[in-house]
């Protein structure tokens, strides 16, 4: 058979759409990284849409571009749903800081957990970000030199607020 005469499929759009929300699912709300979002961009944009692009594939050249736009707009939107759940952890956190400084200035001392702060300081311990992994706040007392740490890129990104300098630093 010639290369021309090669039946070309194209995965239906109702498969598509549900890997693309899979990777979603899976990528923005499980893990909040962004790297399997990442992966697929690459495995569009270096494979996928080149062979698109080939004589091969003119019959069904739209449908294939239509999947590609498919799955490249759910990776943008992991990008987008992990900046702004960074953001909010970001928001989050001062307000957590803000109300273990206020428990310091009243007790001359730091909490020995969160739980210590609530309510008065502050009326709950809020999630760090909205994710089924990674989704809250650390703090650990035990040494005297408290931290509040929390996951920006899981598993290597840790954002730690250091409460006796007063400083942020990144963890990678």
């Amino acid at each position: 058979m010639s290369e021309s005469a090669t039946v070309v499929r194209v995965p239906p759009l109702k498969r598509v759409l549900l890997c693309a929300s899979a990777i979603f699912v899976v990528d923005a709300i499980v893990l909040n990284q962004g790297a399997i979002a990442m992966g697929v961009v690459l495995w569009m944009a270096l494979g996928t849409l080149p062979l698109t692009l080939r004589a091969k594939y003119a019959s069904v050249r739209g449908e294939r571009l239509r999947n590609i736009g498919v799955y490249v707009t759910a990776c943008v939107l992991v990008l987008a749903y992990n900046s702004v759940n960074n953001d909010i952890a970001n928001e989050q956190a001062e307000n957590v800081v803000t109300a273990v400084k206020a428990f310091h200035a009243k007790y001359q001392r730091y909490p020995k957990t969160l739980p210590e702060i609530v309510p008065e300081f502050i009326a709950e311990i809020p999630r760090a970000k909205y994710t089924v992994l990674s989704g809250e706040f650390r703090y650990l007392a035990g040494d005297g030199k408290p931290l509040l740490l929390y996951q920006v890129l899981p598993p290597f990104g840790t954002r730690m607020y250091y409460f006796e300098s007063g400083t942020w630093k990144l963890r990678s």
